[in-house]
């Protein structure tokens, strides 16, 4: 089987494609499909215009089976350059909700994007969502399954804290809340890490974000942290919650996506609101657990290859 993966091409890595698109295009690869890469380039509506005729012109030249598209406009792009290939869409969050910027607040423009993403979900053979609020979004499809990106457990293995920050030149005597994504994406919160952290009155404690860091260094991050906090104002499934529980870290998390489901039954693991007083005493709680939790066996379940399977399923049913 021969499927072709349709994803923003604007990533520092992997030729663009992000290491969400990327890694799960590997565990298929690793189940034996056939998976290529069509990175879209560039920023706003006009990129994704240009790379309809791009994909139209890679489509005469080879055939595919399937394209995979992941985030809503990359599924426009696909439905508007695909000839007789079927048409598998994940929406992965931000695509259907819209970018937030602050609690129950995204810009004009995200709102319209989302609004583009969801009016076209009735044109795919099969839409794939991160959560049970996304498939919420999308009543009377039937052609729709709720599959959460998965974990390459092969990729996250524990490391002695002490080695990890030595590898990254930490102070041995610190306590690191790991905030696992760029500081400059406001929907992640950083602004309530940095307020939670302070109202510890602990000089000790200290940020460390994926600034950036490449795929390559979460695991050292991950293993050299204390705590993973990342109280976004919405998600999808985020990965970075699934690869903190994969090294079996404490967590503190709002509750958006699929995160009460992932961290609610894992002790060490905390979901807080939006408040200072509930996101500090949370961390505090998660600081003083002071050892390994069981999050890396009750994510189990998703395993990059349980997931690439399901996938696989999708792929077979619609062809």
């Amino acid at each position: 089987m021969k499927v072709l993966f349709v994803a923003s091409g604007n990533a520092k890595t992997q030729n663009g494609i992000t290491s969400i698109v990327y890694n799960q295009g590997q565990s298929l690869t690793k189940e034996g499909i056939e998976v290529d890469y069509f990175g879209i380039k560039g920023h706003g509506i006009t990129s994704y215009f240009r790379a309809i005729k791009e994909l139209k012109d890679i489509l005469k030249k080879k055939k595919y089976d399937v394209i995979h598209s992941h985030y809503g406009l990359c599924g426009i792009v696909s439905y508007y350059a695909h000839r007789k290939e079927k048409l598998v869409q994940s929406f992965m969050g931000s695509d259907i909700y819209g970018n937030f910027q602050e609690k129950d607040k995204s810009s004009f423009s995200s709102e319209f994007l989302a609004w583009l993403s969801r009016i076209h979900k009735g044109k795919y053979d099969y839409c794939i969502t991160k959560s049970e609020k996304m498939k919420n979004l999308f009543k009377n499809l039937d052609r729709i399954e709720v599959i959460p990106n998965g974990v390459d457990f092969s990729n996250f293995y524990y490391i002695e804290k002490e080695v990890a920050r030595k590898e990254l030149k930490l102070d041995l005597n610190k306590k690191y809340v790991i905030f696992p994504a760029r500081r400059s994406i406001k929907r992640k919160n950083i602004t309530l890490v940095e307020k939670a952290v302070a109202a510890l009155n602990d000089s000790s404690v200290e940020i460390l974000a994926y600034d950036g860091i490449s795929f390559d260094l979460v695991n050292l991050y991950l293993n050299a942290g204390d705590v993973c906090m990342l109280p976004s104002f919405a998600e999808g499934s985020p990965n970075a919650i699934k690869e903190a529980m994969a090294l079996s870290v404490p967590i503190v998390a709002s509750d958006v996506g699929d995160v009460k489901e992932l961290i609610g039954n894992t002790e060490g693991c905390y979901i807080c609101d939006f408040t200072i007083k509930d996101a500090s005493e949370k961390l505090k709680l998660a600081l003083e657990f002071g050892s390994k939790t069981t999050g890396r066996k009750d994510i189990a379940h998703l395993d990059s290859r349980k997931v690439a399977k399901k996938i696989i399923d999708i792929y077979n049913k619609i062809i």
